[in-house]
């Protein structure tokens, strides 16, 4: 919940910061600096959402992806979890 409305400051998106989460317990062995994978990873699903969102922030993403009549963030997250899937296949 905490990830919500952009770390609730419209800041990052949450589903952002979610995927970077993911991400680092699917790719850290031990530690970040001892896993380059995750490095790696992270570059690319950042990548992926900066050529589709536009942007990392929640209120610019909300603009262009929330659904107005639900009042929702689901295609939002439907979509991230898209472009995390991809990530996650190209490193495995």
């Amino acid at each position: 919940a905490g990830f919500s409305g952009g770390l609730m400051a419209e800041d990052l998106c949450g589903v952002i910061a979610g995927g970077v989460a993911t991400l680092s317990v699917i790719f850290t062995q031990n530690v970040a600096h001892q896993s380059p994978e995750l490095k790696q990873a992270v570059k690319s699903y950042l990548e992926k959402v900066d050529a589709h969102f536009g942007s990392r922030l929640c209120c610019d993403i909300k603009k262009s992806h929330r659904d107005l009549e639900t009042d929702s963030c689901n295609p939002v997250i439907f979509e991230n979890a898209k472009l995390l899937d991809q990530v996650i296949q190209a490193f495995r």
